[in-house]
């Protein structure tokens, strides 16, 4: 029996802006019991720092490659991934998967155990709880031509023939998954010859429309045939092929995960943001990918109306009664500006002597000079801080009066005129 620590494995992987979780998921695969001879990332053109976190990694980890091949699909990444590698036998996995610490020796094991096999298929848990990670599923191969594959020796999501850049007709399923039609309908793939299969390439009815018609799904070699017969149908979110008990499968028909949601992938970040002196606020960035049959923003505002209805079980009350009772605005006394309560001198008041000494310097005399500043107009006081902040807003409360206070100025200042040359000429009697 082979020594499975000695067997050279290599792990291809595609890539397209993971930086959420690629970090997590690169230790996941350097804390492996059965460390991968080369972990290769193809990057189809990723627009955020997954580059740049690989090629960290790299400096620091030998086994770690990277190959650039900007403006592939995962499937054609896939297999860049596959043709750059150096050894028989390739496991894939994608990024979002969370692989146990002994997924590679598991399967190596299983090679091990049963000579026979060309293909170990191992499922992993998706790192997130969604439609789109839970698709995700990882797999390890043995070398084998592309034309002795057999129906019954295909796993039941994706597999790669080792013939370097060449996929297997159960790898182009996931890249089928893309495409969309309104009912349950039978369409066909016939193709044969060396060159490219795409989704066009299917043979549709009236009432199948296929989105992309680019779509990649194989590549074929010289003297190969490939020759699909499909049911489609509409449905909604993911559907996995163990929740298909309806479905009658015959011999040689191979039952694949349903993705039914038009949405291909979700980041979101939440960042600290600031709104005029406050630094407590947040602010959630969402980026949203989809296949083209609708628009991210649209997406968008559809999963909130749905999220909407979804919240209305807690709701214990009937909306329209509360939308009935007529509310009834508090009424306030508009301030003229003439009114002898804001004549009131500042120093009179029960302020602090720091706050008095803030307040003289910016000529504030009155308790109506007061009300008119906004709380960041004190703010940017000279050596005023929030303590004195609080200080203000509680004295002023006590006249039932609030900081930016809106006056008539022009009465006001008349007014203030007037109490400043009284004042004056009291002062001169009293000398």
């Amino acid at each position: 029996m082979k020594d499975k620590k000695k067997i050279k494995v290599s792990v291809a992987i595609p890539v397209f802006n993971e930086q959420g979780s690629l970090k997590d998921f690169l230790e996941r695969m350097l804390s492996q019991t059965i460390n991968p001879d080369e972990i290769i990332f193809c990057d189809g053109g990723s627009t955020d720092r997954t580059v740049s976190i690989l090629d960290g990694y790299k400096k620091k980890f030998t086994n770690i490659k990277l190959v650039n091949r900007e403006g592939l699909c995962r499937g054609s990444g896939r297999n860049s991934a596959i043709e750059a590698s150096s050894n028989e036998l390739v496991a894939l996995i994608d990024v979002g998967n969370v692989p146990e610490t002994n997924w590679l020796e598991l399967l190596i094991e299983e090679l091990i155990r049963f000579p026979e096999l060309e293909v170990v298929y191992g499922a992993v848990k998706p790192q997130q709880n969604n439609s789109i990670t839970k698709s995700l599923s990882s797999f390890i191969l043995g070398k084998k031509e592309l034309n002795q594959l057999k129906g019954s020796e295909v796993p039941k999501k994706m597999a790669t023939a080792l013939e370097r850049g060449q996929e297997d007709v159960a790898a182009s399923f996931r890249e089928l998954d893309e495409s969309f039609i309104h009912e349950q309908q039978k369409i066909n793939l016939d193709a044969s010859g060396e060159g490219i299969v795409k989704a066009g390439d299917i043979e549709v009815n009236q009432n199948v429309e296929i989105i992309n018609p680019d779509q990649y799904i194989a590549t074929l070699s010289e003297g190969s045939r490939l020759k699909i017969e499909m049911t489609v149908e509409m449905g909604r979110g993911y559907v996995p092929t163990d929740a298909m008990d309806n479905v009658n499968k015959s011999i040689g028909e191979i039952l694949i995960d349903a993705i039914f949601s038009p949405v291909i992938k979700v980041n979101y970040d939440i960042t600290s943001a600031r709104v005029d002196k406050r630094t407590d606020y947040e602010k959630l960035a969402l980026e949203v990918w989809t296949n083209g049959t609708i628009l991210p923003e649209d997406a968008l505002a559809y999963s909130a109306k749905i999220l909407k209805e979804q919240m209305t079980v807690f709701v214990n009350f009937d909306e329209e009664e509360i939308d009935a009772i007529p509310i009834v605005e508090e009424t306030q006394e508009e301030i003229t500006g003439s009114e002898d309560v804001l004549f009131t001198k500042v120093e009179d008041l029960e302020f602090s002597a720091r706050s008095l000494n803030c307040l003289a310097k910016a000529n504030i005399k009155y308790l109506g000079d007061l009300i008119q500043l906004t709380e960041d107009d004190l703010l940017n006081l000279e050596n005023f801080g929030k303590r004195s902040l609080f200080e203000v807003r509680d004295v002023v409360a006590q006249f039932s009066l609030k900081l930016g206070e809106g006056i008539n100025k022009d009465l006001y200042y008349q007014q203030r005129t007037k109490q400043e040359d009284t004042s004056q000429e009291s002062d001169e009697v009293v000398e």
